[in-house]
């Protein structure tokens, strides 16, 4: 009786290879995916420390140490503050109203959109000082 033999395809030595090159390819994707991960969850949740961390540093790189400072360190408005602190001190306004006269120009600076013209900060800026504020 003649017993019949398949013929292998792969040796086992070549299996064992396509298993390592696979087992590779698949840690590969996996760690490139947790980085990918690692690195979103960073951007996302360090965004926002590293922004203060600048906003502090160029404020006390530009203003001198004093009450001033630490007022806009803490985000404080002040009547007569000028202009520039208070764009220093709270970022970009998100929308802007000017009203030109003869004699003098009016700002409102709007913070913090809510919905249609609702904002939660107005501040009124009288010729680049600030004269009245509202806070809702």
């Amino acid at each position: 009786m003649k017993v019949r033999t398949r013929k292998r395809l792969f040796s086992a030595a070549a299996l064992l290879v396509l298993a390592m090159v696979a087992w590779w390819i698949i840690s590969t994707a996996l760690s490139l995916l947790i980085t990918l991960v690692v690195l979103v969850a960073l951007w996302h949740f360090g965004r926002p420390a590293l922004m203060e961390w600048w906003r502090v540093r160029r404020l006390c790189n530009t203003y001198p140490a004093g009450p001033e400072l630490d007022d806009m360190l803490a985000k404080v408005i002040w009547s007569g503050q000028q202009s520039q602190q208070v764009r220093d001190s709270l970022g970009k306004p998100e929308a802007v109203e000017t009203l030109a006269r003869k004699t003098k120009t009016k700002e409102i600076w709007k913070y913090g959109h809510e919905g249609s013209n609702r904002y939660r900060l107005r501040i009124t800026l009288d010729d680049g000082e600030v004269s009245t504020w509202k806070l809702r």
